[in-house]
């Protein structure tokens, strides 16, 4: 009885430090000011001219430059919010708490240990990535990429653990099929996430299949690992359909079946197309416009808006250039005609230099490796220096969020921008106007969230450090079991583990190509997907080091009796 009585204290305990945690980080959620960045018209101010579109029945405008560039998941969870007369705040941070709370349930069908799932909810909720000004502050899609990541994850998680229980099989199929689409739309480059998702799932097959599972049961389970892809793949459909009606292309994007993506293609393979942080210097771009009549029709636009973004080494950095000839397309008044006329001159563009690189007129690069055709390739020796000389230093920002801040920065663009944004957000927000009252309010919050940042990052090596060895005892002991034929999960764990981790490094090293022309921050910032698996392994090896040595010494101690 002392004992039942004793696992019910404790349970009230864990749920009271749960509740206090939650009710404060949702305090701390709520009271962060916004950062509306009226000025960042590709970014945040697009996003809200996308969900003005939605609202008034225009999908996501007007065809402009400014179409088909981004998808539209964002701007359909900020219509949501706003309709339903929710802040942006509450319903970010909402959702987050949600997230967060289903992935711990998940990893306690694995770990069987309410004190860990307790502490491992808190550790979670607190993650400083979801207290950057990045991801919370701003109106724009970094804290719902993070959130809806956390869902699939825990859908895949939950997944493989509850192999065996169909309804909560069920349960959290229908979990992914519900979040995996939002979050394929939240970004461009979702993809990502698919190699976890897709062995997470496979392992989880095989789990059926080990403990026998045959028959109408076995079917049921394919059923359920099956219908997130297919729910997927409608709303692929689905979606280039709308664009299709409202803009007549039935595409996701402006860089996916297009032929402004074949062109772009084109461009960033000629030879030589790449130097430094150039995906396309101003002499190869100016080489390629030579061999098509079509394309130089607009060679003054392209020279104005490529002037604008030229850097100090005279060119054009990164993804700008992509920018760059929309702008020059839209002065050109290729938008006016219509999206139909707008791809039949990219086609006619792609036709053109197709037919130069048949005949010798350009060379296309045979060395560099491309990940994308829209983006530059690397060379072998490019690459090895490049991510030998930047890994360290990108590694100790994700591990140590020494790049992570909440910020008091007043808000941007015109009023009326700000006024728009702020209509659809319905949260708080620093401007000029802003009084000293205003300000001390804010910063009260702001420093909070600093100071569990400036913990986390304290913490991060060291507690990383106890991570890795017990991930190796973890390691050690299922070796020692498999040799002794003794029967154990461990496996079944460490390849857990090490999913996450490839996962993790794949998230990296894709971001780190993509942002070659950027700041440690801004890598930082599109790595969130990244900080969230490395935390997950964080957590278990700390559970494993304390659980394996924890058990180690009750052996010792019975043996000393």
């Amino acid at each position: 009885m002392d004992k039942e009585k004793r696992g019910r204290q404790i349970k009230i305990i864990l749920v009271a430090i749960i509740i206090a945690a939650t009710i404060v980080r949702l305090l701390i959620g709520l009271f962060l000011p916004m950062v509306l960045l009226g000025e960042a018209k590709y970014d945040d101010f697009m996003m809200t001219e996308y969900a003005e579109g939605i609202i008034s029945g225009n999908w996501l405008g007007d065809f402009t430059y400014k179409s088909l560039i981004k998808n539209a998941s964002f701007p359909i969870l900020l219509c949501f919010s706003h309709i339903s007369g929710l802040s942006y705040p509450f319903m970010l941070n909402l959702l987050y708490i949600a997230a967060v709370l289903l992935l711990a349930l998940a990893m306690n069908k694995l770990i069987r240990n309410r004190i860990w799932t307790a502490l491992f909810y808190i550790f979670m909720l607190y993650s400083p990535v979801m207290l950057h000004e990045e991801n919370v502050q701003k109106l724009y899609r970094g804290g719902y990429i993070i959130i809806f990541a956390i869902f699939v994850i825990a859908a895949v998680i939950g997944m493989f653990g509850n192999y065996d229980n169909p309804a909560k099989t069920t349960g959290y199929s229908v979990l992914l099929s519900v979040t995996l689409p939002i979050f394929w739309y939240l970004k461009e480059d979702s993809i990502w996430i698919m190699p976890f998702v897709i062995a997470g799932l496979i392992c989880t097959f095989v789990r059926c299949l080990i403990a026998n599972k045959r028959g109408v049961l076995l079917i049921k389970r394919i059923c359920c690992y099956v219908i997130p892809f297919v729910v997927l793949f409608i709303s692929m459909m689905a979606y280039k359909s709308i664009n299709n009606k409202y803009y007549g292309l039935a595409v996701n994007n402006d860089r996916e079946d297009t032929y402004f993506e074949a062109v772009i293609t084109d461009i960033m393979k000629v030879e030589n197309a790449s130097d430094g942080k150039a995906w396309v210097t101003q002499e190869a771009l100016h080489r390629v416009m030579a061999e098509s009549d079509t394309f130089r029709q607009m060679a003054y636009e392209i020279d104005m808006s490529c002037d604008v973004r030229l850097k100090e080494d005279g060119e054009v950095h990164g993804d700008y250039i992509i920018w760059a000839l929309r702008e020059a397309a839209y002065a050109h008044g290729l938008y006016d005609g219509g999206a139909a006329a707008w791809d039949s001159y990219w086609e006619q563009v792609h036709k053109e230099l197709s037919e130069a690189y048949a005949e010798g007129r350009l060379t296309k690069d045979s060395e560099s490796v491309y990940l994308s055709g829209i983006a530059r390739g690397f060379t072998l020796s490019e690459m090895k220096e490049y991510y030998m000389g930047n890994a360290r230093e990108v590694l100790l920002a994700l591990l140590t969020y020494r790049t992570n801040v909440a910020t008091t920065a007043s808000s941007t663009g015109s009023m009326e921008q700000i006024e728009r944004m702020h209509k659809l957000s319905g949260a708080g927000y620093i401007s000029e106007s802003s009084t000293e009252a205003e300000l001390q309010k804010y910063e009260k919050t702001v420093n909070l969230a600093n100071l569990v940042t400036h913990i986390y990052s304290m913490t991060g090596i060291p507690l990383l450090l106890l991570s890795v060895v017990g991930c190796v005892l973890l390691l050690i002991r299922y070796i020692a079991n498999t040799v002794k034929k003794k029967p154990n999960n461990d496996g079944w764990m460490l390849l857990l583990i090490a999913g996450m981790l490839l996962s993790a490094a794949l998230v990296i090293f894709a971001v780190m190509w993509f942002c070659n022309f950027l700041t440690v921050y801004k890598v930082y910032d599109y790595s969130g997907g990244a900080v969230i698996f490395i935390e997950i392994v964080e957590a278990l090896g700390l559970f494993y080091l304390a659980d394996i040595a924890t058990a180690y010494l009750k052996r010792k101690r019975d043996k000393s009796k």
